[in-house]
């Protein structure tokens, strides 16, 4: 079983309670973070690649 603390009160937790049993606070998913910084990373790599593909005259628009 994996914990983590409360955002509100510090009381270590299950991971996947939704809501603290200590002190009642709603806790945020981090999954829409990951998930954004995944998708900012694929699209960062894939301009710098075509990049350089211009650069070395490897790919015309």
């Amino acid at each position: 079983m994996e914990q983590k603390r409360c955002k509100n009160c510090n009381s270590i937790i299950d991971s996947k309670d939704k809501v603290c049993p200590y002190c009642g606070e709603k806790q945020k998913e981090d999954g829409c973070l990951i998930g954004f910084l995944i998708i900012l990373s694929v699209i960062a790599l894939s301009a710098f690649v075509l990049f350089i593909l211009i650069a070395v005259g490897a790919f015309i628009l």
